[in-house]
């Protein structure tokens, strides 16, 4: 296991880093999100999941954002066809959303 030596999210001070290293974490956690929607990983960010989040997974490290504690959570069609077609429906919806702004 290797050691993210940073501080997570929630105890980070983002109002002092500055604008652009700010636009870049926010950038690193915009793709970790989508990332997150793609391989159905609900632990970190509430987007078409009905939980809170757990922020505690995001990192700060030099100015960048990282995750830790990732999980891809593959559903089989044939075996949970609702929950399948439940889960593309939310990520079709998340993908018009965040196209259509």
């Amino acid at each position: 296991m290797q050691y993210l030596k940073g501080s997570d999210i929630e105890g980070s001070k983002l109002s002092l880093y500055p604008p652009e290293t700010l636009s870049q974490i926010c950038t690193d956690f915009g793709c970790i999100c989508s990332f997150d929607v793609l391989v159905n990983n609900s632990d970190r960010f509430p987007v078409i999941w009905d939980n809170e989040g757990n922020m505690g997974n995001l990192f700060i490290v030099s100015g960048r954002g990282y995750a830790i504690d990732n999980a891809i959570c593959s559903i089989d069609p044939a075996v949970f066809p609702e929950n399948y077609f439940k889960y593309i429906n939310k990520v079709q919806g998340f993908l018009q959303t965040i196209t259509n702004s």
